[in-house]
């Protein structure tokens, strides 16, 4: 959903390019659902560098506007030296739920 994302992008991107030690973009409350493109990518900066970039999303509610059946997720990243990695609950089903066809997202940092 091309809409669900932090926002100011263009100031956001500017502004973590200003620090070279910053590894990650971590931003929520998005709404966004877990299948979403680009949930855990990689973020390029002005200046032609890549960050990894994980959107939270919600713990509840997808989409503009909440239903009852929606279902209640959170994302718990865990960082190693050198890597992150982020994984989803899905707290109703009371399951690990898989994006991408693998139930752990591991990214370099």
């Amino acid at each position: 959903m091309q809409s669900f994302h932090a926002k100011p992008d263009d100031r956001i991107r500017a502004l973590l390019a200003k620090y070279p030690n910053a590894k990650a973009w971590l931003s929520g409350h998005t709404h966004s659902p877990i299948d979403a493109p680009g949930l855990v990518t990689r973020a390029a900066l002005p200046g032609g560098r890549k960050i990894v970039a994980v959107n939270f999303s919600a713990i509840v509610g997808v989409g503009k506007t909440r239903d009852a059946s929606d279902p209640v997720r959170s994302l718990y990243l865990t960082h190693f030296p050198g890597r992150m990695e982020v994984r989803f609950r899905d707290h109703g089903q009371r399951s690990w739920k898989q994006v991408g066809g693998r139930r752990v997202i591991r990214v370099e940092v």
